[in-house]
Protein backbone atom coordinates (compact mmCIF):
# COMPACT_ATOMS: atom_id res chain seq x y z
CA UNK A 1 0.00 0.00 0.00
CA UNK A 2 1.35 3.40 -0.97
CA UNK A 3 1.77 6.02 1.70
CA UNK A 4 1.61 9.72 1.12
CA UNK A 5 3.43 12.40 3.06
CA UNK A 6 1.11 14.38 5.28
CA UNK A 7 1.52 17.63 7.08
CA UNK A 8 1.36 17.75 10.82
CA UNK A 9 -1.62 19.55 12.29
CA UNK A 10 0.34 22.71 13.06
CA UNK A 11 1.78 22.89 9.52
CA UNK A 12 -1.67 22.44 7.96
CA UNK A 13 -3.13 25.21 10.16
CA UNK A 14 -0.23 27.55 9.38
CA UNK A 15 -0.83 27.10 5.65
CA UNK A 16 -4.35 28.48 6.15
CA UNK A 17 -3.15 31.73 7.75
CA UNK A 18 -1.82 34.89 6.16
CA UNK A 19 0.03 37.03 8.70
CA UNK A 20 1.40 40.54 8.46
CA UNK A 21 3.04 41.34 11.79
CA UNK A 22 4.20 44.82 12.68
CA UNK A 23 7.10 45.95 14.82
CA UNK A 24 4.77 47.24 17.58
CA UNK A 25 3.00 43.91 18.09
CA UNK A 26 0.04 44.86 15.91
CA UNK A 27 -0.89 42.47 13.13
CA UNK A 28 -3.31 41.53 10.40
CA UNK A 29 -4.29 37.85 10.30
CA UNK A 30 -6.43 36.39 7.52
CA UNK A 31 -7.41 32.77 8.05
CA UNK A 32 -8.90 30.65 5.26
CA UNK A 33 -11.60 28.17 6.26
CA UNK A 34 -13.75 25.87 4.11
CA UNK A 35 -17.45 26.75 3.98
CA UNK A 36 -20.34 24.62 2.80
CA UNK A 37 -23.74 26.17 2.31
CA UNK A 38 -26.94 26.19 0.32
CA UNK A 39 -27.08 28.74 -2.48
CA UNK A 40 -30.30 28.79 -4.55
CA UNK A 41 -31.01 25.18 -3.61
CA UNK A 42 -27.54 23.89 -4.51
CA UNK A 43 -24.92 22.69 -2.06
CA UNK A 44 -21.85 24.87 -2.52
CA UNK A 45 -18.34 24.58 -1.08
CA UNK A 46 -16.13 27.64 -1.01
CA UNK A 47 -13.47 29.32 1.06
CA UNK A 48 -14.47 31.91 3.62
CA UNK A 49 -12.06 34.03 5.60
CA UNK A 50 -11.73 35.30 9.14
CA UNK A 51 -10.05 38.70 9.22
CA UNK A 52 -8.45 39.48 12.57
CA UNK A 53 -7.03 42.79 13.74
CA UNK A 54 -4.54 42.39 16.58
CA UNK A 55 -2.94 45.04 18.77
CA UNK A 56 -1.28 44.71 22.17
CA UNK A 57 -4.57 45.99 23.69
CA UNK A 58 -7.19 44.00 21.75
CA UNK A 59 -8.00 41.27 19.27
CA UNK A 60 -11.05 41.50 17.01
CA UNK A 61 -12.22 38.76 14.61
CA UNK A 62 -14.50 39.34 11.62
CA UNK A 63 -15.72 35.90 10.55
CA UNK A 64 -17.25 34.41 7.42
CA UNK A 65 -15.91 37.06 5.04
CA UNK A 66 -15.88 36.43 1.29
CA UNK A 67 -12.58 37.40 -0.33
CA UNK A 68 -12.96 36.74 -4.04
CA UNK A 69 -10.25 35.49 -6.39
CA UNK A 70 -9.87 39.08 -7.64
CA UNK A 71 -9.44 40.26 -4.02
CA UNK A 72 -6.71 37.69 -3.37
CA UNK A 73 -4.93 38.58 -6.62
CA UNK A 74 -5.15 42.24 -5.65
CA UNK A 75 -3.70 41.43 -2.23
CA UNK A 76 -0.82 39.56 -3.89
CA UNK A 77 -0.18 42.58 -6.17
CA UNK A 78 -0.25 44.82 -3.09
CA UNK A 79 2.31 42.69 -1.21
CA UNK A 80 4.59 42.32 -4.23
CA UNK A 81 4.59 46.08 -4.85
CA UNK A 82 5.09 46.83 -1.14
CA UNK A 83 8.24 44.70 -1.14
CA UNK A 84 10.03 46.87 -3.70
CA UNK A 85 8.19 50.16 -4.37
CA UNK A 86 9.84 53.45 -3.41
CA UNK A 87 6.65 55.53 -3.38
CA UNK A 88 3.25 55.11 -1.78
CA UNK A 89 1.58 55.91 -5.10
CA UNK A 90 3.22 52.79 -6.62
CA UNK A 91 1.52 50.41 -4.15
CA UNK A 92 -2.10 49.66 -5.13
CA UNK A 93 -4.59 49.76 -2.27
CA UNK A 94 -6.84 46.71 -1.94
CA UNK A 95 -10.56 47.17 -1.31
CA UNK A 96 -12.93 44.22 -1.13
CA UNK A 97 -16.62 45.08 -1.26
CA UNK A 98 -17.65 41.47 -0.58
CA UNK A 99 -15.47 41.14 2.54
CA UNK A 100 -15.71 44.74 3.72
CA UNK A 101 -11.93 44.90 3.87
CA UNK A 102 -9.36 47.50 2.82
CA UNK A 103 -5.57 47.74 3.16
CA UNK A 104 -3.26 50.50 1.98
CA UNK A 105 0.11 52.06 2.67
CA UNK A 106 0.00 55.50 4.30
CA UNK A 107 3.74 56.17 4.24
CA UNK A 108 7.13 54.59 3.63
CA UNK A 109 9.94 55.16 6.12
CA UNK A 110 13.24 53.53 5.10
CA UNK A 111 12.43 49.81 4.92
CA UNK A 112 9.21 50.08 6.94
CA UNK A 113 5.71 50.64 5.64
CA UNK A 114 2.95 52.39 7.56
CA UNK A 115 -0.08 50.17 6.86
CA UNK A 116 -3.74 51.04 7.36
CA UNK A 117 -6.22 48.16 7.58
CA UNK A 118 -9.97 48.78 7.78
CA UNK A 119 -12.85 46.32 8.12
CA UNK A 120 -16.59 47.01 7.89
CA UNK A 121 -18.07 45.77 11.16
CA UNK A 122 -21.50 44.59 9.90
CA UNK A 123 -21.74 43.71 6.23
CA UNK A 124 -25.53 43.44 6.19
CA UNK A 125 -26.19 47.03 7.29
CA UNK A 126 -26.22 50.02 4.96
CA UNK A 127 -24.43 52.41 7.28
CA UNK A 128 -22.04 50.23 9.22
CA UNK A 129 -19.19 51.16 11.48
CA UNK A 130 -15.65 50.69 10.28
CA UNK A 131 -12.93 49.27 12.51
CA UNK A 132 -9.25 49.50 11.74
CA UNK A 133 -5.65 49.60 12.80
CA UNK A 134 -2.52 51.28 11.60
CA UNK A 135 0.96 49.91 12.19
CA UNK A 136 4.53 49.89 10.92
CA UNK A 137 5.71 46.72 9.22
CA UNK A 138 9.12 45.80 7.88
CA UNK A 139 9.26 44.88 4.20
CA UNK A 140 10.93 41.63 5.24
CA UNK A 141 7.78 40.67 7.19
CA UNK A 142 5.80 40.69 3.94
CA UNK A 143 7.69 37.72 2.43
CA UNK A 144 5.65 35.22 4.47
CA UNK A 145 2.38 36.86 3.37
CA UNK A 146 3.54 36.73 -0.25
CA UNK A 147 4.40 33.02 0.01
CA UNK A 148 1.03 32.24 1.65
CA UNK A 149 -0.90 34.05 -1.08
CA UNK A 150 1.09 32.27 -3.77
CA UNK A 151 0.20 28.91 -2.18
CA UNK A 152 -3.48 29.84 -1.92
CA UNK A 153 -3.52 30.98 -5.55
CA UNK A 154 -1.30 28.09 -6.69
CA UNK A 155 1.19 30.48 -8.25
CA UNK A 156 4.67 29.20 -9.08
CA UNK A 157 7.02 30.53 -6.42
CA UNK A 158 10.36 31.84 -7.65
CA UNK A 159 12.92 32.60 -4.96
CA UNK A 160 15.92 34.58 -6.23
CA UNK A 161 19.41 33.31 -5.40
CA UNK A 162 20.38 36.67 -3.93
CA UNK A 163 17.61 38.60 -2.20
CA UNK A 164 19.94 41.17 -0.62
CA UNK A 165 19.14 43.83 -3.20
CA UNK A 166 15.36 43.43 -3.15
CA UNK A 167 14.66 45.71 -0.20
CA UNK A 168 14.40 48.72 -2.47
CA UNK A 169 17.71 50.15 -1.26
Amino acid sequence: MATFPTRSGSEARTDQRLRIVGSSGAALLIERTPWTGNVNGACVTANRFTISLLTPERIVHYVNRDLTLADLLGLLDFVQAALVADGVHLIPAVESQTAGFEICVRAIEDDELDLIVQVVVYLDEEASDVDGIGFLVSRVALWEAKATLERWLEVDVVVPDDIAGLGGR
